[in-house]
């Protein structure tokens, strides 16, 4: 996919993504990696930043119910680097899969690292599976309970 002219609420997007169907994995549900290059976001107020991703996501649960993409479950791992619109280097890293359930706008569970420069390595877990607005953020052996919104 090659962006052209495209825009997400009012951000307009960069770059080329490649989805590969991957096919099944040991436990017959079907793979997908994803390949961001060159991604390039640019705000309204035309900053723009930077970054590449490379992620896999195994299909889990609901892949026989065709019209029904609320059952739909994936497990996503991997990773993006990239450099904020104030020139910061970033970096995300899944350390526990992610669980995505289709139609629950939160994570439901996993833990995502989130690497900023000179800031101390922070660290967001999404609980055990429940589709909720609840984490907890982890910085220097210190938890955080947080509320999504």
């Amino acid at each position: 996919v090659n962006f052209d002219n495209y825009y997400q609420n009012d951000h307009k997007l960069e770059g080329t993504k490649i989805v590969t169907n991957e096919g099944r994995n040991q436990e017959q549900n079907l793979v997908y990696s994803t390949v961001i290059n060159d991604g390039i976001v640019i705000t309204p107020e035309q900053k723009s930043i930077s970054y590449q991703e490379s992620t896999q996501r195994v299909w889990v649960e609901g892949e026989n119910t065709f019209l029904d993409a609320c059952d739909d479950v994936y497990m996503v791992s991997g990773s993006q680097s990239g450099i904020s619109s104030d020139e910061i280097n970033y970096s995300l890293s899944i350390i526990e899969d992610l669980n995505v359930k289709v139609c629950c706008h939160w994570i439901r569970s996993g833990i995502l690292n989130v690497d900023i420069e000179t800031i101390p390595t922070i660290s967001i877990n999404y609980g055990e599976g429940e589709c909720d607005n609840t984490a907890t953020i982890t910085i220097l052996e210190n938890d955080y309970p947080i509320i999504m919104e």
